[in-house]
């Protein structure tokens, strides 16, 4: 069989959740957090586009028993696929090719055996995906960050986040990823390094006031925890590339708008 991948896709061998009893099927299922779950005869696969997701449904699958490696450091029961992109660590049980469909190449992924039997559709050119996938809804890859410009966060309807950007073409496109701490309405106040720095401001002008201190050294205070702020956030932004800048790291994938 030849299953599509996509942004981060986390794939797992059928065969090492059967290994965990009857129930195993079932706790994995339940660990699933989105839509983007599909199988066939030998691996199922649950996508992602944003690493802080893919990272903690990867340690979920650790807590039900599944291990990422075995003792030659080879992929054992589910392997980390990125799109466009080699195995971080060696996947025997994986062949990973390309397809094309409607003038687009695909990258795709198939089961080997221990026999190295390579399980392929029976049409070569056929593949395993989302029920609605099309062309025009596809996740893309880009190899650039700086593409992609942030414009503003938006509700899911499934609960989760999509960060809305901007193509130098002038196409808008979304990273989704699932709700966190900073995405709380009264939090983002600070979601951006100027209201952060107008914040740190202000506690600086009222903490002079609290220490009685003369106007001159209230401003002087002021301007402190202003360039306190914007230190902050140079210095997150630094370290993490993220969108907005500071809060969500960018992944090298796009999600295209719906038609």
């Amino acid at each position: 069989m030849t299953i599509l991948i996509e942004a981060i896709s986390i794939v797992v061998r059928l065969d090492a959740l059967d290994r965990l009893g009857v129930d195993g099927r079932d706790s994995f299922i339940n660990l699933i957090p989105n839509q983007t779950y599909y199988e066939d005869e030998k691996i199922g696969r649950v996508g992602f586009m944003e690493e802080h997701d893919a990272l903690d449904f990867i340690k979920k699958l650790s807590s039900i028993g599944l291990y990422q490696c075995d003792d030659s450091g080879a992929f054992k029961d589910f392997a980390i696929l990125l799109q466009e992109q080699e195995e971080i660590y060696r996947c025997p049980w994986i062949e990973r090719f390309e397809i094309e469909w409607e003038n687009r190449l695909l990258d795709v992924a198939a089961f080997i055996d221990s026999c190295g039997k390579v399980w392929l559709e029976d049409d070569p050119g056929s593949f395993i995906g989302p029920a609605d996938w099309s062309p025009d809804r596809g996740i893309v890859y880009t190899s650039n960050d700086n593409d992609l410009r942030y414009q503003k966060t938006l509700s899911a309807p499934d609960g989760g986040i999509l960060d809305q950007y901007l193509l130098p073409t002038g196409e808008l496109t979304y990273i989704g990823r699932s709700r966190r701490w900073f995405d709380l309405p009264i939090l983002c106040l600070i979601r951006m390094p100027v209201r952060l720095s107008l914040c740190t401001c202000a506690l600086g002008a009222a903490s002079a006031h609290l220490m009685q201190m003369d106007f001159v050294s209230r401003i002087y205070f002021g301007l402190f925890g202003t360039f306190l702020g914007l230190g902050m956030c140079a210095e997150f932004a630094e370290r993490n590339k993220m969108a907005p800048r500071w809060t969500t790291r960018i992944p090298s994938f796009i999600r295209k708008p719906s038609s």
